[in-house]
């Protein structure tokens, strides 16, 4: 099969979508199918970049247009590729951010007319539209309701038989503005490098029995986390266990990460930062710790690259979030192994060890390849 991968931007390390769909391209390529990938809203480069992206040995080529380009440049440019390449699919790996700074790429879906030129279109949506936490502002409810519009014009326009989304709250979302879609598993964007097992690992099987506890948080940290109790529980569990508990901040946290850091200092805590690293040392950090934690509110954490890192690795996972509850009647599913912290319950997140789920992209990547087939061929 030939499919085309459309995203906004291939910076590596600096785009998630991106990194998902390079990983996921490269996996397509081990399987013998044929990948090209275009980013046509890229704001990390200044012109038009054209060269190879590497995983694991395996080379995809790779079209960036920067986003300061004139928008009748890059589609010109990216329908002579697609002309070239002639895929048998094109899949948009559609974040709304990615393709308009305020995330209302209202001609999105024309634009891309332009440039498929009567092929197959596939979606996948890693995000949908703002304002449904039941708490929404009314700001937050009128700018995801432009979103909603212009997504579900985008659909309309692309008309694909296939859409898949990586969160169940999505696939609910989707299904009341009358949208079937997949459910198709995320993958981690950090692959297990094997090259570090064994040194320092701790044994996840006997969180009782021993003497220090490694707490990594990978990526973003979402605002309104109870970090102060958490600590403060931590700090306390210290003092009762005679144990020694880390903190380990790793990525671009954001404005975060302060008040992290502080509220944990402030309990006598250690914690390292260790800022961005290279995905084999990001590797390493994660099967040197004991558990992870996300701050991702638990409706969403089906689409956190940061948990599917995590449990690819071996750890599990605290929430530690704020309150987020999405509008009446829209289903979601909190993943396994991931223990939900609240006031009180630190103890019980320590000695939490439920079977881990992993997810492999080669079953990611073969579900998806079977979906392709079963809607388009």
């Amino acid at each position: 099969m030939k499919i085309t991968f459309i995203c906004g931007s291939l910076e590596p390390g600096c785009d998630g979508v991106g990194d998902y769909t390079r990983r996921l391209a490269c996996e397509l390529i081990k399987q013998g199918h044929s990948i090209a990938l275009i980013a046509i809203h890229d704001r990390q480069i200044f012109s038009l970049v054209e060269n190879m992206q590497e995983i694991d040995g395996v080379h995809v080529p790779v079209l960036r247009l920067a986003s300061i380009l004139p928008i009748k440049s890059r589609l010109s440019i990216t329908k002579k590729s697609i002309d070239f390449f002639n895929p048998d699919i094109i899949s948009l790996q559609f974040v709304p951010y990615s393709f308009h700074p305020k995330g209302i790429p209202v001609h999105l879906g024309r634009q891309l007319i332009q440039v498929g030129n009567g092929h197959k279109w596939h979606l996948m949506f890693h995000e949908l539209w703002v304002g449904i936490n039941s708490h929404s502002t009314v700001k937050e409810v009128l700018w995801g309701n432009l979103q909603k519009f212009m997504i579900l014009y985008l659909i309309k326009k692309l008309k694909a038989s296939l859409i898949h989304t990586q969160c169940h709250l999505y696939q609910s979302l989707l299904n009341r503005s009358g949208i079937n879609s997949v459910y198709l598993p995320l993958f981690s964007n950090i692959p297990v490098f094997n090259s570090f097992k064994g040194k320092g690992n701790l044994d996840q099987d006997s969180l009782r029995k021993i003497d220090r506890i490694c707490f990594i948080l990978f990526g973003g940290i979402h605002s309104g986390a109870p970090i102060e109790q958490f600590a403060k529980e931590a700090a306390k569990y210290v003092r009762e266990h005679k144990v020694l508990i880390t903190l380990k901040l790793v990525g671009r946290n954001g404005k975060e990460r302060e008040k992290w850091k502080n509220s944990w200092k402030s309990e006598g805590l250690l914690i390292e930062i260790l800022g961005e690293q290279p995905i084999e040392k990001i590797s390493e950090i994660l099967q040197r710790s004991t558990m992870g934690i996300v701050t991702t509110p638990p409706a969403l954490l089906e689409k956190s690259g940061s948990l599917a890192a995590m449990l690819e690795h071996g750890l599990p996972v605290i929430s530690v979030s704020k309150k987020w509850i999405p509008e009446r009647n829209l289903s979601y599913r909190i993943p396994k192994g991931v223990f939900l912290f609240s006031d009180g319950n630190f103890s019980k997140c320590i000695n939490y060890n439920n079977n881990l789920p992993k997810t492999p992209i080669s079953g990611v990547a073969s579900q998806f390849l079977n979906d392709l087939k079963t809607y388009y061929f």
